[in-house]
């Protein structure tokens, strides 16, 4: 369960199924992609309901090429693209997938533009925006590790 935040415009998740929910959501499966506003279907980079403990990765507007959802509240850009997702079963830690996105050009373009087109006054650094995106990226691998295992174990039991 989640509420809105109407001061900030922000999900106020309220349990940890919620927040997981929200991270995986950074890039979508096919069953919840029709949550998304999407103009051609080809969006290397999603964006997701901001929610309280990222409010200061929260950003104004969603720039062109970025897919969102169809709610009307501020957005978090996912520093997880559709090449990170494919990719992710073949890291075996946490730390290596993060490194492997810290380092390209396209996670500074992301820096960059949070800190600019931020929604949140409150005072920030680039390393502090920087953190935020690598315990989201850490979050992100370690649901989706948890359901590859859960889905294995579902197809062992098939057979």
């Amino acid at each position: 369960m989640y509420s809105i935040n109407n001061d900030e415009s922000v999900v106020v998740a309220g349990n940890p199924k919620t927040k997981d929910y929200l991270v995986e959501l950074m890039m979508p499966s096919e069953q919840n992609m029709w949550n998304y506003g999407l103009l051609d279907g080809n969006a290397q980079r999603y964006a997701i309901p901001a929610f309280s403990e990222y409010d200061l990765l929260s950003i104004k507007h969603a720039p062109a090429g970025i897919a969102f959802q169809r709610i009307n509240i501020n957005k978090l850009i996912s520093p997880i693209t559709r090449k990170d997702k494919e990719k992710i079963k073949s890291f075996n830690d946490k730390e290596s997938f993060i490194e492997s996105i810290i380092v390209r050009e396209d996670y500074k373009k992301l820096l960059d533009y949070t800190i600019k087109n931020r929604n949140s006054e409150k005072t920030t650094t680039i390393e502090e925006i920087d953190n935020l995106y690598k315990e989201l990226i850490g979050k992100y691998f370690k649901l989706m590790k948890k359901k590859f295992k859960s889905t294995e174990r579902e197809d062992a039991n098939l057979n």
